[in-house]
């Protein structure tokens, strides 16, 4: 591109030292534009949310319409929702194109093949391959849609430091697992400290630990947590992390930090900042009233890869404009947040507003019809009986 505006130019010189004056002049005002519009990048045309469709997915009677943890999966040209079911030890897995309760993965809590509450979350590369996290550190647990125990992978190092042996892999923030051909990236949480524990031991902190699956071996990765996250005068910040992967590589992102972070290898890594136009810097955690902070607080939230049209969201929870009476629900289903749509390399196209609480931007997922917003319960459409989902498409004007 470079040499074809140099070779551009060049004929323009030459043809400028045969013109007359005034034809010179005219033709000294063509180039200036001809120059910006070689030199000049273009401005993203503004985007608008466009409902594609609805999916009705009914509830059962002792389930309730709220989880930490739902993915999307698909097999064979069918499209999946995996919904974690707290209440009943359990996932329930529905058939989006049929809108039905296709099966429920039932868990069993007593015996040889008991299976530990998935409390961090799970992971889906098959149905014979659904990856649990659970309170107990260092494991993952590999069970099937019947609930059978398939295998116990020792995800973590657990013989000397135990802060962060523990995985994270629910959709607050939509992080998963990462395959890198035979190894598994495993995201850890982090560990909570009263008090700024000092860049020696930030740095000492991996955030990721790869798993061999072939060998069974563990190590840990040198990403570390960033020390933002560790305010070194106040408390931590929200340092909850969320991650993906599409094109090749892993995406990694903070609820502190505007920035979004991806590599190919889990050694390295590079930086793009996807900053919103309602950032605000994030409020140290402190003691006392936490849902109110929560309420009260501009927030990073989960980032998705849109496999379909090649491009990513991310969700930033904005502050409550107004005193409210119940700040866990408006931690739940906040008055506003917005969703950042990223093009393959992380630029902004734009960014779309959400307000008056009628989704929930802790249960979204990407399917092929959208970007999939659930009802709240203050939506004039919700059903209580069915879990709804919107698909949005986000199109030029």
């Amino acid at each position: 591109m470079i040499s074809l505006i140099y070779k551009n130019t060049i004929m323009k010189i030459r043809v400028m030292q045969k013109m007359p004056n005034k034809l010179l002049i005219l033709f000294l005002m063509a180039l200036a534009v001809s120059c910006m519009s070689d030199y000049s990048g273009k401005t993203p045309e503004p985007l608008q949310a466009r409902l594609q469709q609805t999916k009705r997915l009914p509830l059962p009677e002792t389930s309730t319409a709220f989880t930490l943890t739902l993915k999307h999966f698909e097999e064979d040209g069918e499209e999946f929702l995996l919904w974690r079911d707290r209440e009943n030890n359990s996932i329930l897995i529905y058939d989006l194109d049929e809108e039905r309760l296709d099966k429920r993965i039932q868990f069993v809590e007593e015996g040889p093949g008991k299976v530990p509450s998935a409390d961090g979350g799970f992971s889906v590369f098959g149905f014979d391959s659904i990856y649990l996290s659970t309170y107990v550190p260092g494991k993952l647990y590999q069970v099937d849609t019947a609930g059978n125990l398939q295998n116990v992978i020792i995800s973590a190092d657990t013989s000397g430091n135990k802060m962060n042996s523990l995985s994270t892999l629910n959709s607050r923030m939509n992080s998963d697992l990462v395959k890198l051909g035979e190894k598994l990236a495993v995201p850890l949480r982090f560990p909570f400290f009263k008090a700024n524990p000092g860049q020696g031991v930030i740095d000492s902190i991996s955030i990721f630990s790869l798993v061999d699956l072939e060998k069974g071996l563990v190590s840990s990765s040198p990403i570390a947590i960033p020390a933002k996250v560790y305010n070194e005068s106040d408390l931590p910040l929200p340092r909850a992390m969320g991650l993906t992967a599409g094109n090749g590589y892993a995406y990694f992102c903070f609820e502190c930090d505007p920035n979004i972070y991806f590599t190919k290898d889990f050694k390295t890594f590079s930086t793009h900042e996807t900053r919103s136009e309602y950032h605000e810097e994030c409020r140290p955690i402190t003691k006392g009233a936490p849902f109110e902070r929560v309420a009260k607080s501009f927030m990073y939230r989960g980032l998705y890869y849109d496999e379909y049209r090649n491009r990513f969201y991310r969700v930033a929870k904005l502050p409550t404009m107004e005193e409210v009476d119940n700040y866990r629900e408006e931690g739940n289903f906040p008055s506003r947040f917005s969703v950042i749509i990223l093009d393959e390399n992380l630029n902004i196209l734009d960014e779309i507003l959400f307000s008056g609480s009628e989704y929930s931007m802790l249960h979204c997922f990407v399917g092929e019809a959208g970007f999939y917003l659930m009802r709240s319960p203050y939506n004039p459409d919700y059903e209580e009986d069915y879990l709804t989902f919107d698909a949005f498409t986000f199109e030029q004007v």
